[in-house]
């Protein structure tokens, strides 16, 4: 849009057949030529904000990769801590009646025996 003012104006000028000699002419010609140089720089800027916005999409696209792969790992980790966990109810309920597991039938007569020879002393 800028561009197409600008060649607009610059035509105009060149049908006005501007002289450079008379202070309007050099004025005038000096503001289209501003305005040419202004053209420019907003294209190299524009140029710019291309390659960034592209830098952008290649960002968005590899965190969106990391994300995925976080996800992943976060899936791993959780079932890793599930299996963790029924491992140690398993072992818990195992190993949580102790009587069950060390009474040879001896405790309730060993406690007998010793109460009887305190007894007797």
């Amino acid at each position: 849009m800028l561009s197409e003012k600008i060649a607009y104006i610059k035509g105009l000028a060149e049908g006005l057949k501007l002289e450079s000699e008379t202070k309007e002419g050099k004025v005038l010609l000096s503001i289209l030529e501003a305005l040419e140089a202004i053209e420019e720089e907003f294209d190299m800027v524009y140029e710019e904000i291309d390659d960034l916005e592209d830098g952008l999409e290649e960002v968005e696209e590899y965190v969106e990769s990391v994300d995925e792969d976080l996800a992943d790992v976060e899936d791993f980790l959780s079932d890793i801590g599930d299996m963790a966990e029924r491992e140690l109810e398993y072992y818990d309920d195992l190993f949580d009646d102790e009587d069950s597991l060390y009474d040879d039938g001896c405790e309730s007569v060993c406690a007998e025996e010793e109460v009887k020879e305190l007894e007797e002393k």
